[in-house]
């Protein structure tokens, strides 16, 4: 992973949206961590801990943030014969 990438960014809880908000907050919850102790922890490590926490039955959020994850890391797609 490039310094770039979304795993990479770091959870500050006064910029980050209301869906990041409430899926922080349950992670803290389901993982019986304090939601402070997840202020300033990567998004690729609180992915880590959903996963860890959650197993197959991973939240919505997380599953989709991974997709959208995973989506930024492949390189374009070849153009082609235009």
């Amino acid at each position: 992973m490039d310094s770039d990438s979304a795993a990479d960014h770091i959870f500050h809880s006064q910029s980050a949206s209301q869906a990041l908000l409430q899926a922080m907050r349950e992670l803290a919850e389901a993982s019986e961590r304090s939601f402070k102790d997840l202020e300033g922890i990567t998004l690729g490590a609180a992915f880590d801990l959903a996963v860890e926490t959650h197993g197959d039955e991973l939240p919505q959020f997380w599953v989709i943030w991974n997709e959208w994850n995973l989506a930024l890391e492949e390189p374009p797609a070849e153009m082609g014969d235009l």
